[in-house]
């Protein structure tokens, strides 16, 4: 917790770009830590996680952190799903939906799949670069 964010290994061909690209890439590696302590603390590997929010639309970190997981991905098509929770639970209460269950249906339609690719080596090794420099620090 009192570690700090730091830039290392930059040269001067690098670019916005690189930056850029390096921080995407630490969501889903921060990502992966979480999804390891809650393993090691269930004492079972996850099957699939559920994914929201607005970062969920960025293509490039969503397959990055699938294929890095190397586990389903079931998407929101909406990135609102807070917002939408709320209006679901006031269409259930003014009559609007009838059960839960019907929400339940309703919102399957509303999630896709994000598959793995077993081939893309590049974010487990870049994952073992991230814990080498989080360990050393």
């Amino acid at each position: 917790m009192s570690r700090k964010a730091s830039i290392e290994g930059m040269t001067f061909g690098t670019t916005k770009n690189h930056i850029v690209r390096a921080a995407l890439e630490s969501i889903p590696y921060q990502i992966k830590d979480v999804v390891e302590a809650m393993a090691k603390d269930m004492q079972a590997a996850l099957k699939f996680i559920s994914v929201n929010g607005g970062m969920t639309q960025n293509k490039f970190v969503i397959h990055f952190l699938a294929d890095l997981l190397g586990i389903p991905l079931n998407k929101q098509r909406n990135p609102d799903v807070s917002a939408l929770g709320a209006a679901y639970l006031s269409g259930l209460k003014s009559g609007v939906y009838s059960s839960i269950e019907q929400l339940s249906a309703i919102n399957k339609k509303q999630t896709e799949q994000v598959l793995a690719d077993a081939n893309n080596e590049l974010p487990r090794n870049g994952y073992l670069g991230w814990k080498e420099k989080i360990l050393r620090k």
